[in-house]
């Protein structure tokens, strides 16, 4: 639905930008866990960025006034970190962004949090936060509970990786509330084997699935891509999204994705929503490379005058009564790039970023999913009826065995003298 209603925004609009399809909100930088290989943490002894900051967190006045803004901005609101579930106002952000306007929510969290945040706390008031999620991503990187222990590093070590499997278990069984589950999954040099299997898991319980190789810049390929076992392991996952397993995106994406091929990125499809350095939430755009301008969410709701750096060029904004659509036109109108052809990340938000932005993507996505919903519904049915079958056939069998017994039984009673 996203998909759809940005493209015919810029259809509407005849200017090359519609309405962007969703905000990637970073409520905080705050996160339990401490993963190496965090793209915004990095190999560093104490797990970089995230969990140095873990006394940080946006005032609740600049959290509310964020959402208002971004509320009417977008189609949809994807709620990140950090880890969001640390966030003071998260259940009562989502609560509202479902009861006043209804769009596509999803959070993206590590899951050892679910429990305490929001399963064990509103389990007695009817899970009222989960129900109002439309996507639930959980960061799973193993299914073996030690070596997601040594994955996370967090203070509690195993106790807290059993929580994050044993909860993903439990959301798996929930979805009938109306929300779906994602697990999102990074491809290392030290979990292939685990994310074969995380497939395998996804496959039988029909979960939706993200994969993606461990962050990266264009100019540096990851070591991973040379592995025979990963080339082997990509191919895999392509086979499975032809046989309709629920990996996002389609198959051209998943091959740029998986196999390193370069794509067009474009950053007014999808908007990156952060903290600055003084705890405010602004807009960075295009999001990474040079050049690049933050615009302040507060600015934007207040509607401001700002003074902005575009190639060396000093440009006046003025931000009254403005929607985003229309502030990023002005920016391109000012020699700002819309496609980020050089940027230095490799992220599937980025690469999927084409399936909002150029129609023929738009159409060919669609058509796949749609193609493979009817694949899969198909499948379904057929197993369904197949286990009908065999339970019929077989209580036949054990009915006619028991009609055999008692036969048996009264012949036996017959001869008897």
């Amino acid at each position: 639905n996203i998909v759809l209603k940005n493209s015919i925004d810029r259809i509407i609009y005849k200017r090359g930008i519609g309405t962007p399809g969703y905000a990637i909100w970073t409520l905080l930088n705050q996160c339990i866990a401490r993963c190496s290989f965090c793209h915004d943490g990095g190999p560093d002894s104490d797990g970089g960025r995230y969990f140095r900051k873990a006394a940080f967190c946006p005032s609740t006045e600049s959290t509310w006034e964020a959402y208002e803004n971004i509320a009417r901005n977008v189609g949809g609101i994807y709620f990140c970190g950090g880890e969001p579930l640390l966030h003071p106002e998260i259940t009562q952000l989502i609560q509202r962004a479902s009861k006043s306007r209804r769009m596509p929510l999803f959070i993206n969290t590590n899951g050892i949090l679910v429990g305490s945040k929001l399963l064990d706390r509103e389990y007695f008031s009817g899970l009222q936060t989960i129900r109002s999620i439309d996507y639930f991503i959980v960061s799973v990187h193993s299914l073996n509970p030690f070596k997601v222990a040594d994955t996370f590093r967090t203070a509690e070590g195993v106790y807290d990786a059993v929580n994050q499997l044993r909860y993903l278990h439990i959301l798996k069984w929930l979805q009938p509330l109306g929300f779906r589950l994602m697990i999102n999954t990074v491809i290392r040099e030290d979990n292939l084997d685990d994310v074969r299997a995380i497939a395998d898991w996804g496959e039988e319980h029909d979960v939706r699935m993200n994969f993606v190789p461990v962050f990266f810049g264009r100019n540096s390929i990851p070591t991973v891509f040379n592995s025979k076992q990963y080339q082997l392991l990509a191919q895999d996952l392509l086979q499975r999204k032809k046989r309709g397993v629920r990996i996002y995106g389609d198959s051209r994406m998943l091959k740029k994705l998986f196999l390193g091929k370069p794509y067009d990125c474009y950053p007014s499809a999808r908007i990156h929503v952060q903290t600055d350095q003084n705890g405010a939430y602004v807009i960075p755009f295009p999001c990474s490379g040079n050049p690049i301008v933050s615009i302040p969410v507060k600015a934007i709701e207040r509607g401001e005058k700002i003074e902005l750096n575009i190639l060396n060029r000093s440009i006046q904004l003025d931000l009254s009564k403005k929607s985003w659509r229309q502030i990023l036109q002005s920016l391109i109108q000012n020699h700002m790039p819309s496609s980020c052809e050089k940027g230095s990340c490799y992220l599937a938000q980025d690469v999927s970023s084409e399936l909002f932005y150029r129609a023929e993507r738009v159409f060919s996505f669609v058509a796949e999913e749609t193609w493979l919903n009817g694949k899969r519904l198909v499948t379904r049915r057929l197993s369904r009826a197949r286990d009908l079958f065999r339970n019929v056939k077989g209580g036949i069998k054990e009915k006619r065995s028991d009609i055999e017994l008692s036969f048996q039984s009264l012949t036996n009673s017959l001869e008897r003298p």
